[in-house]
Protein backbone atom coordinates (compact mmCIF):
# COMPACT_ATOMS: atom_id res chain seq x y z
CA UNK A 1 0.00 0.00 0.00
CA UNK A 2 2.78 2.39 0.46
CA UNK A 3 5.60 1.38 -2.09
CA UNK A 4 9.18 0.02 -0.73
CA UNK A 5 10.56 3.61 -0.57
CA UNK A 6 7.40 4.49 2.11
CA UNK A 7 8.06 1.73 3.97
CA UNK A 8 11.08 1.65 6.44
CA UNK A 9 11.75 -1.20 9.03
CA UNK A 10 14.64 -0.69 11.54
CA UNK A 11 16.11 -3.30 14.56
CA UNK A 12 17.87 -1.08 17.48
CA UNK A 13 21.07 -2.79 18.19
CA UNK A 14 20.94 -5.20 21.54
CA UNK A 15 23.68 -2.84 23.19
CA UNK A 16 22.42 -2.05 26.94
CA UNK A 17 26.18 -0.21 27.05
CA UNK A 18 26.72 1.40 23.99
CA UNK A 19 27.22 5.30 24.08
CA UNK A 20 24.18 7.44 22.87
CA UNK A 21 26.49 8.39 19.89
CA UNK A 22 26.72 4.19 19.11
CA UNK A 23 23.39 3.96 19.50
CA UNK A 24 22.43 6.39 17.01
CA UNK A 25 25.20 6.55 14.24
CA UNK A 26 23.27 2.56 13.86
CA UNK A 27 20.16 3.57 13.58
CA UNK A 28 21.23 6.33 11.07
CA UNK A 29 22.75 3.29 9.23
CA UNK A 30 19.74 1.07 9.33
CA UNK A 31 17.22 4.23 8.00
CA UNK A 32 20.64 5.15 4.81
CA UNK A 33 20.89 8.35 6.30
CA UNK A 34 24.39 9.42 4.38
CA UNK A 35 24.94 12.22 7.52
CA UNK A 36 27.09 12.35 10.84
CA UNK A 37 23.97 10.88 13.04
CA UNK A 38 25.32 10.59 16.89
CA UNK A 39 23.05 11.83 18.61
CA UNK A 40 18.63 11.48 19.10
CA UNK A 41 18.64 15.46 17.22
CA UNK A 42 20.88 14.45 14.54
CA UNK A 43 18.65 11.24 13.90
CA UNK A 44 15.24 13.18 13.98
CA UNK A 45 16.76 15.89 11.67
CA UNK A 46 17.85 13.42 9.36
CA UNK A 47 14.36 11.56 9.67
CA UNK A 48 12.90 15.27 8.85
CA UNK A 49 14.61 15.57 5.78
CA UNK A 50 13.51 12.63 4.44
CA UNK A 51 10.05 13.10 5.04
CA UNK A 52 9.87 16.58 3.36
CA UNK A 53 9.51 14.81 0.35
CA UNK A 54 6.92 12.02 0.97
CA UNK A 55 2.95 12.45 0.87
CA UNK A 56 2.82 9.33 3.09
CA UNK A 57 5.60 7.43 5.26
CA UNK A 58 5.40 3.85 7.76
CA UNK A 59 8.71 3.41 10.27
CA UNK A 60 8.37 -0.20 11.89
CA UNK A 61 10.27 -0.28 14.87
CA UNK A 62 10.95 -4.09 16.21
CA UNK A 63 13.39 -4.73 19.19
CA UNK A 64 11.90 -1.89 20.61
CA UNK A 65 13.40 -2.76 24.10
CA UNK A 66 17.03 -3.27 23.25
CA UNK A 67 19.34 -1.13 24.34
CA UNK A 68 19.11 1.03 27.54
CA UNK A 69 16.42 3.12 29.76
CA UNK A 70 18.02 6.07 28.62
CA UNK A 71 18.91 5.36 24.90
CA UNK A 72 14.45 3.89 24.44
CA UNK A 73 13.80 7.34 26.15
CA UNK A 74 16.03 9.11 23.61
CA UNK A 75 14.42 7.29 20.74
CA UNK A 76 10.51 7.69 22.05
CA UNK A 77 10.61 11.28 22.50
CA UNK A 78 12.00 11.66 19.02
CA UNK A 79 9.93 9.44 17.41
CA UNK A 80 6.77 11.03 19.08
CA UNK A 81 8.18 14.52 17.59
CA UNK A 82 7.89 13.36 14.35
CA UNK A 83 5.18 12.51 14.42
CA UNK A 84 3.84 15.63 15.67
CA UNK A 85 5.23 17.32 13.07
CA UNK A 86 4.35 14.98 10.49
CA UNK A 87 0.75 13.58 11.70
CA UNK A 88 -1.19 13.62 8.44
CA UNK A 89 1.86 11.82 6.69
CA UNK A 90 4.10 9.37 9.29
CA UNK A 91 2.45 6.48 10.63
CA UNK A 92 4.76 4.23 13.02
CA UNK A 93 4.25 0.56 14.75
CA UNK A 94 6.68 -0.12 17.94
CA UNK A 95 6.79 -3.80 18.67
CA UNK A 96 8.07 -4.47 22.01
CA UNK A 97 6.90 -6.04 25.74
CA UNK A 98 7.44 -5.52 28.96
CA UNK A 99 9.70 -2.38 28.45
CA UNK A 100 7.13 -0.50 25.95
CA UNK A 101 4.25 -0.95 27.76
CA UNK A 102 5.82 0.71 30.82
CA UNK A 103 6.98 3.49 29.02
CA UNK A 104 2.87 3.93 27.49
CA UNK A 105 2.17 3.72 30.73
CA UNK A 106 4.23 5.87 32.69
CA UNK A 107 3.15 8.86 35.15
CA UNK A 108 2.30 11.89 33.33
CA UNK A 109 4.38 14.00 32.23
CA UNK A 110 6.60 11.17 31.70
CA UNK A 111 5.34 8.71 29.37
CA UNK A 112 6.86 9.59 26.04
CA UNK A 113 4.09 6.92 24.53
CA UNK A 114 0.56 8.26 26.27
CA UNK A 115 -1.17 9.23 23.22
CA UNK A 116 -0.22 5.09 21.43
CA UNK A 117 -2.60 3.01 21.23
CA UNK A 118 -1.55 -0.84 22.03
CA UNK A 119 -2.09 -3.45 19.98
CA UNK A 120 -1.75 -6.70 21.74
CA UNK A 121 -0.35 -10.18 19.79
CA UNK A 122 -3.73 -12.23 19.18
CA UNK A 123 -3.84 -15.64 20.58
CA UNK A 124 -2.97 -18.61 18.10
CA UNK A 125 -6.31 -19.87 16.42
CA UNK A 126 -7.43 -23.52 15.00
CA UNK A 127 -6.34 -21.91 11.61
CA UNK A 128 -3.19 -21.04 12.51
CA UNK A 129 -2.24 -24.71 13.82
CA UNK A 130 -3.43 -26.21 10.14
CA UNK A 131 -0.63 -23.46 8.67
CA UNK A 132 2.00 -25.07 11.23
CA UNK A 133 1.51 -28.56 10.85
CA UNK A 134 1.97 -28.25 7.17
CA UNK A 135 4.94 -25.78 7.43
CA UNK A 136 6.32 -29.01 9.67
CA UNK A 137 5.80 -31.13 7.22
CA UNK A 138 3.97 -33.78 9.02
CA UNK A 139 2.79 -36.70 7.17
CA UNK A 140 -0.19 -37.58 9.06
CA UNK A 141 -3.24 -36.07 8.78
CA UNK A 142 -5.10 -33.01 10.85
CA UNK A 143 -8.54 -32.56 12.42
CA UNK A 144 -10.67 -29.78 14.38
CA UNK A 145 -10.32 -31.97 17.04
CA UNK A 146 -6.64 -33.05 16.87
CA UNK A 147 -5.95 -29.12 15.99
CA UNK A 148 -7.93 -28.24 19.23
CA UNK A 149 -6.63 -30.91 21.47
CA UNK A 150 -2.82 -29.15 20.38
CA UNK A 151 -4.04 -25.73 21.23
CA UNK A 152 -5.19 -27.26 24.35
CA UNK A 153 -2.11 -28.92 25.85
CA UNK A 154 0.07 -26.26 24.29
CA UNK A 155 -2.15 -23.34 25.71
CA UNK A 156 -1.35 -21.60 22.04
CA UNK A 157 2.13 -21.17 23.30
CA UNK A 158 4.16 -20.57 19.27
CA UNK A 159 7.20 -22.21 21.26
CA UNK A 160 5.09 -25.18 23.14
CA UNK A 161 3.16 -26.02 20.19
CA UNK A 162 5.91 -26.30 17.80
CA UNK A 163 7.81 -29.08 20.29
CA UNK A 164 4.28 -30.79 20.29
CA UNK A 165 4.17 -31.17 16.61
CA UNK A 166 7.83 -31.93 16.89
CA UNK A 167 7.71 -34.94 19.11
CA UNK A 168 4.41 -36.43 16.89
CA UNK A 169 6.70 -35.59 14.11
CA UNK A 170 9.52 -37.67 15.35
CA UNK A 171 7.35 -40.57 17.61
CA UNK A 172 4.69 -40.66 14.30
CA UNK A 173 2.31 -40.90 17.11
CA UNK A 174 -0.42 -38.36 18.10
CA UNK A 175 -0.27 -38.43 22.03
CA UNK A 176 -1.33 -35.75 23.91
CA UNK A 177 -0.63 -37.02 27.32
CA UNK A 178 2.80 -37.32 26.86
CA UNK A 179 3.09 -34.35 25.24
CA UNK A 180 2.07 -32.82 28.82
CA UNK A 181 4.87 -34.87 30.86
CA UNK A 182 7.16 -33.61 28.07
CA UNK A 183 6.11 -29.70 28.94
CA UNK A 184 6.65 -30.20 32.33
CA UNK A 185 10.28 -31.08 32.03
CA UNK A 186 10.81 -28.00 29.18
CA UNK A 187 13.83 -26.55 29.95
CA UNK A 188 12.17 -23.66 28.52
CA UNK A 189 9.67 -23.14 30.76
CA UNK A 190 12.02 -24.13 34.16
CA UNK A 191 13.87 -20.98 33.00
CA UNK A 192 10.52 -19.00 33.51
CA UNK A 193 10.04 -20.25 36.64
CA UNK A 194 13.74 -20.32 38.67
CA UNK A 195 14.17 -16.50 38.68
CA UNK A 196 11.70 -17.00 41.25
CA UNK A 197 13.69 -20.26 43.47
CA UNK A 198 15.93 -18.44 45.36
CA UNK A 199 13.08 -15.37 46.44
CA UNK A 200 11.31 -17.25 49.25
CA UNK A 201 8.26 -14.61 49.30
CA UNK A 202 8.12 -14.47 45.35
CA UNK A 203 7.67 -18.24 45.57
CA UNK A 204 5.41 -18.28 48.06
CA UNK A 205 3.14 -15.70 46.17
CA UNK A 206 2.99 -18.01 43.03
CA UNK A 207 2.78 -21.20 44.87
CA UNK A 208 -1.07 -19.38 45.89
CA UNK A 209 -1.72 -18.62 42.36
CA UNK A 210 -0.52 -22.03 41.09
CA UNK A 211 -3.41 -23.65 43.20
CA UNK A 212 -6.20 -20.92 41.33
CA UNK A 213 -7.88 -21.64 38.03
CA UNK A 214 -8.65 -17.83 37.78
CA UNK A 215 -5.21 -16.13 39.24
CA UNK A 216 -6.40 -12.60 38.95
CA UNK A 217 -8.48 -10.21 37.31
CA UNK A 218 -7.08 -9.31 34.00
CA UNK A 219 -6.26 -5.25 33.35
CA UNK A 220 -4.55 -3.73 30.75
CA UNK A 221 -1.47 -2.52 33.08
CA UNK A 222 -1.02 -5.19 35.77
CA UNK A 223 0.30 -3.03 38.82
CA UNK A 224 1.63 -6.13 40.64
CA UNK A 225 5.48 -6.90 39.80
CA UNK A 226 5.18 -10.71 40.04
CA UNK A 227 2.05 -10.92 37.85
CA UNK A 228 3.60 -8.82 35.34
CA UNK A 229 6.53 -10.69 34.94
CA UNK A 230 4.46 -14.37 34.83
CA UNK A 231 2.38 -12.62 31.90
CA UNK A 232 4.90 -11.85 29.81
CA UNK A 233 6.93 -14.47 30.45
CA UNK A 234 4.30 -15.87 28.63
CA UNK A 235 2.92 -18.23 31.63
CA UNK A 236 0.01 -16.75 32.00
CA UNK A 237 -2.54 -15.45 29.31
CA UNK A 238 -6.41 -13.79 29.16
CA UNK A 239 -8.97 -15.32 29.52
CA UNK A 240 -12.00 -13.03 28.27
CA UNK A 241 -15.26 -13.74 30.74
CA UNK A 242 -18.31 -12.09 28.58
CA UNK A 243 -19.98 -11.32 31.83
CA UNK A 244 -18.15 -10.97 34.27
CA UNK A 245 -14.17 -9.25 34.36
CA UNK A 246 -11.84 -10.82 32.17
CA UNK A 247 -9.08 -12.78 34.07
CA UNK A 248 -5.65 -13.64 33.88
CA UNK A 249 -5.11 -18.17 33.56
CA UNK A 250 -2.30 -20.02 33.58
CA UNK A 251 -1.26 -20.68 29.63
CA UNK A 252 -2.04 -24.71 30.32
CA UNK A 253 -1.98 -27.02 33.33
CA UNK A 254 1.71 -28.47 31.99
CA UNK A 255 2.86 -25.19 32.88
CA UNK A 256 0.93 -24.86 35.92
CA UNK A 257 2.32 -28.39 36.62
CA UNK A 258 6.39 -27.37 36.44
CA UNK A 259 5.45 -24.37 38.17
CA UNK A 260 4.13 -26.44 41.34
CA UNK A 261 7.26 -28.96 40.80
CA UNK A 262 9.97 -26.12 40.35
CA UNK A 263 8.72 -24.04 43.10
CA UNK A 264 6.55 -26.60 46.04
CA UNK A 265 9.38 -27.09 48.15
CA UNK A 266 10.62 -23.48 47.71
CA UNK A 267 8.00 -22.20 50.70
CA UNK A 268 10.31 -21.92 53.37
CA UNK A 269 12.55 -18.96 54.62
Amino acid sequence: RYGSYSVLHIVPSYSPKARTREYFRSLGRHCGFTGLINSSTAFQGAFEERLNNQSRFILIVSGFENGSDLHRGELAGCLRNLNEIYISILSIILFGGEKLEDMKYAPFPLSLLSHAQIKRWPELTREDVYVIHQQMNINQPLNDNMADEVLKVSGGHPRLLHDCFQLWKENNTFESSKWCSEIMKNLFVWHMFTPFVNNSAKARHINELLNKIEVAPFHEYLTNKTLRRLYWNNLLKKKICINSEDYLVWRCDAIRQAGISILGNQVCD
